[in-house]
Order: structure tokens, then sequence, then C-alpha cells
């Protein structure tokens, strides 16, 4: 089936649309069916920037959402469990075993992989690869140790031989595919957006990455001034004083006054164009 996606040009109202994922429907298998690939685009007439997501939990409108978290076992420095030559479409890897965290099917489709270390060669460090959007990997029981073939996207191939043994690499999930809601302390990965309108679990959606946009204020803002996420609310953002205050991610800055705090406040998002 063929489906959209890079950019797409909307009109006003596309960015509220949300979709419920049906029984059994996945981020793996929804976005395709449904027409448009998570990560895609959508650019409105004022200049407003959103990105197709699916939702780990629901969201309201004007909050905060953030990657799914990475896991230890699969980040980085994982085995190489097949030389890989250029021009492979694919790399066979063996996944660490503490934690044992399972990979489902398909987990890292429309992701990343990437050559973190390549011992004293250092052949391929430092290349990323777009691994495949549908069937892109099998499931795996890490305590097993199988090795497992991560299929690349087409018209991406290894540029540099990976060597079996020496070479490792990490896997970065999408990061629109199983948006979290922005927890109310730190950050346990980036912040990829707000949503425009409410969103339950398990669905579709446009989260803004660019542009105004009216989002939850923990405390006052000032006018001009950039705004970070919240470290007290989740969902939030609050005013930005210096780089040695806080680790939380400035994601914009504030375009008018605040009432009071716990409302909305108008501010231009800075986060993707």
């Amino acid at each position: 089936m063929s489906f959209t996606y890079g950019t797409i040009w909307g009109d006003y109202g596309d960015e509220k649309v949300v979709k419920t994922a049906a029984s059994g429907e996945t981020a793996y298998t929804g976005s395709e069916d449904f027409g448009v690939m998570i990560g895609t685009r959508l650019v409105l007439p004022d200049g407003r920037v959103f990105r197709y997501s699916f939702s780990n939990g629901a969201a309201g409108a004007g909050t905060g959402v953030q990657s799914s978290i990475a896991l230890a076992n699969q980040d980085s420095d994982i085995a190489v469990e097949t030389s890989a030559s250029v021009g492979d479409k694919s790399v066979s890897i063996t996944f660490g075993t503490s934690p044992n965290t399972d990979v489902v099917a398909d987990q890292y489709a429309n992701g990343y992989l990437f050559v973190n270390d390549s011992g004293s060669s250092g052949a391929g460090e430092g290349h990323v690869y777009r691994i495949r959007s549908k069937d892109a990997h099998v499931a795996a029981d890490v305590s097993d140790s199988p090795a497992v073939p991560i299929y690349l996207m087409d018209g991406d191939t290894i540029a540099e031989a990976l060597t079996a043994g020496q070479s490792e690499v990490g896997l970065v999930a999408n990061p629109y595919m199983h948006v979290i809601p922005s927890p109310g302390g730190a950050q346990t990965a980036r912040t990829v957006g707000f949503a425009p309108t409410e969103v339950a679990d398990n669905s579709f959606f446009w989260v803004q990455t660019w542009g105004e946009a009216a989002v939850l204020a923990d405390g006052t803002l000032v006018i001009f001034r950039p705004v970070r996420m919240s470290d007290g609310t989740a969902g939030a953002v609050e005013n930005y004083a210096s780089q040695t205050a806080s680790e939380e991610q400035v994601v914009g800055f504030a375009t008018n006054v605040l009432a009071a705090t716990t409302e909305f406040q108008f501010v231009f998002l800075q986060i993707s164009p």
C-alpha cells in the first residue's frame, strides 16, 4: 500500500484530526493503514508545523509530549553479530541481556540505527541509517541472545563495512512513535511537541512542533523570554532563567503576558520547524 510521507500542506483544522487505533491496531501497522507515515510533517497556511504521531497515554490540548524512553540494553553498545559489507541492506545484531528487556516486533520501525563503536579500527563509526518502516525486525527474547537482522529503509545501505565482534551499534525509536505525556519531574526523553487538541491513549494525532500555540503554564512567564519544560507540572512550561538553573528542554518563547499560573499562555514553539 502507498502512503503519505514527507511534508503535507494542510488547511486550518487538519491539525485537530485524531484517529483512535482500532482493536489490535498498532503504530507500526495503523499509520500505514491510515495512509500517513509516523513523523510526516504538516504545515498550515500560517506556518504552524505539526508531526504525525502515535500516543502512549492521553494528552490534553496545550500539553507537551515526549519521545518514548530509551532502553538501556538497546540504546548503544549492541554487538554486531554478523559482519556487514558495503551495500548490505541489513545489520544482524545481538541485544544485551542486562536489563532483560524484550524487543517487540517492529519496535524500531521507521527509527534509526547508528554505529557508536568499532574498536581500534573505527570503521563505520558515526554513520546513521534509517530503519525500514514495516517488517523492520522480529520480536526478540533478549535472554536467549538471538541474532536479529535490522532491515534498512529502501535507498539506504551500509556505507562502511561493520565487523562482527568489533562493531557496536545503537537503536533509536522514531521520536514520534509511542509518545508519552511529559512528566512533572525531570524529563526522561526529549519533548517532541504539544498536543493541539484532546488526544486519547493509543491514537494517531498531529503534535505541534513550531509556531504560535497555547500551552499550559507553570508560574508566570515573561514576555519574549524563553520557556522550558516544567519540572513541577506535567505537560506544562515555565520561565527559563539560565542554563545552570535547570536541565529541562527549552521549547520556545512567550509572546504575551500571562494572567495567572495554571492557565494557558500563548508562546511561539521552536522545537522542529
